[in-house]
């Protein structure tokens, strides 16, 4: 017969602390995995079908490829889960990257952002964020950092609670600049990124260049443009890691 755990019975197997994740957000988490490692697995059969015909040499370099791309997929994952956990101290400054702005309207991508920067902002009422980007074109009336503040804002949040940084154009910059923010106003180092779960490799990889202790506060890209983005992010993480970017 099943034995259904009581309360107490749980708290012991989770040592008295309170789980990171809930069963429902841990099996939001897993699908995209498993459906990421099946497409792995299809494109990988494909591939060794494929180039079967031409040697050893190139069924080994599509292997290499693929291995490549499966270790930088687990660093991502890794990263996004690099949460506070609930016994230590909070960072104190949430640092919101920028993405595209439509006619002085958040993009879907942004509007997650901000929504995750807006619910760590109401559960640690002492932390303040740091908005960044830089204008998408001439043409927009907001930078990607004053838009997002701008919708903090109207979402309740209060003005002496947001720094806006508005000269970056990539994550670097986002960083690089907020970080100049963080040390001119003497604000906490230790920082939670508010971007897309895909992004927060990058974004820690960057924080930790300038000076900054990150964690991760990712949220869930839109299942329609999160694959594609998640793809080229693997490029760009290579890219950081020769030297290109």
């Amino acid at each position: 017969m099943t034995k259904l755990l009581h309360g107490n019975e749980k708290n012991r197997l989770t040592g008295g602390r309170e789980p990171l994740f809930s069963q429902k957000e841990l099996l939001v988490l897993a699908i995209p995995l498993l459906v990421e490692q099946l497409l792995e697995v299809t494109v990988g059969m494909a591939d060794t079908m494929m180039v079967s015909r031409c040697g050893e040499a190139a069924i080994s370099g599509v292997s290499l490829v693929l291995a490549v791309a499966v270790a930088v997929l687990g660093a991502m994952g890794a990263a996004a889960l690099n949460r506070p956990a609930p016994d230590e101290d909070a960072p104190q400054t949430v640092v919101l990257l920028g993405c595209q702005v439509y006619h002085g309207r958040p993009s879907l991508m942004l509007q997650g952002r901000i929504q995750t920067a807006y619910d760590y902002l109401i559960t640690h009422p002492d932390t303040v964020c740091v908005t960044t980007g830089g204008l998408d074109s001439h043409d927009e009336p907001y930078s990607e950092g004053g838009c997002a503040a701008q919708e903090l804002e109207a979402m309740g949040i209060a003005p002496e609670r947001i720094y806006i940084e508005e000269r970056s154009f990539d994550t670097r910059e986002n960083l690089l600049f907020a970080a100049r923010i963080i040390e001119e106003n003497g604000l906490d180092s230790h920082v939670a990124i508010a971007s897309d779960n895909f992004h927060q490799l990058r974004g820690q990889v960057y924080a930790r260049q300038a000076g900054l202790t990150p964690r991760s506060t990712g949220c869930f890209s839109p299942w329609f443009l999160g694959a594609g983005y998640a793809c080229r992010e693997v490029v760009g993480i290579l890219a950081m890691c020769v030297g290109l970017r």
